[in-house]
């Protein structure tokens, strides 16, 4: 199946819970595709394009763009909220349990309560910021240009560090017990766990471009530069197999 009712690259995908697709373009549209029907819904509200779309527990669509804005959409409703503390690009945004929106741009790692319309800002990092995701107690983690990533606590303000990437960082992702995964242009997937300082590395045969978990298991899934696709399992306290030898 295929929708085709974009006008410019796709940047980011997402799926709600539902099987319902939401995708973001450089035509600056947000658009929401029920497979099982065909029927698309579109939020043009972005002046540049999108970069980064994620889903809300309750099927809102949360969506970063270059114009510099976060965008949270209720395609029932058609209703938008903004915030645009951002005065750069955005080029990552994720989503927390509760409801918060985490975003991160070329001037740093927002953290944004839609209900209240309250923001609060981490720009320890030195250069822009690739990636965003979230642990599952309510801190965020976030990669950049300079390689390093950074683990930030909302509630105490504590900031951890892991800097051991050589160039860009992409793509991050958490595994289920707690670990950072993170993909750079340097050729390595590191495995950082923020309880120990813990790092492991594992070499691929390409720049990183992108990477993904599966919830349910250490199942650790990357995309490379060069086409190729590589999984791992990542067990706690395992050499991650299937595909890479394990530097320490």
């Amino acid at each position: 199946m295929t929708m085709d009712d974009h006008t410019g690259g796709v940047n980011s995908v997402a799926v709600l819970a539902d099987g319902r697709v939401v995708s973001g373009g450089s035509d600056c549209k947000v658009k929401l595709w029920d497979p099982a029907t065909g029927l698309v819904k579109t939020m043009d509200e972005h002046k540049s394009q999108v970069a980064s779309v994620a889903v809300m527990a309750d099927g809102s669509v949360v969506s970063g763009g270059y114009d510099g804005k976060v965008k949270l959409w209720d395609p029932a409703t058609g209703l938008v909220k903004t915030m645009d503390e951002h005065k750069r690009w955005v080029r990552s945004v994720a989503v927390l349990a509760d409801g918060r929106v985490v975003s991160g741009g070329d001037d740093g790692v927002k953290l944004w309560v839609p209900a209240s319309g309250g923001v609060k800002t981490m720009d320890e990092h030195e250069s822009d910021v690739c990636s965003v995701a979230v642990l599952a107690d309510g801190r965020v983690v976030s990669g950049a240009g300079d390689g390093k990533v950074k683990l930030w606590d909302p509630v105490t303000g504590l900031v951890k560090t892991m800097d051991e990437h050589e160039s860009n960082m992409r793509s991050m992702a958490v595994l289920a017990d707690g670990r950072v995964v993170s993909g750079g242009w340097d050729g390595k997937v590191k495995l950082w766990d923020p309880a120990t300082g813990d790092v492991a590395t594992l070499r691929v045969d390409a720049s990183v471009h992108c990477l993904a978990v599966r919830a349910d298991a250490a199942l650790l899934v990357v995309g490379l530069g060069n086409g190729g696709v590589h999984v791992f399992v990542a067990e706690p306290g395992v050499q991650p197999r299937l595909g890479s030898a394990l530097e320490r």
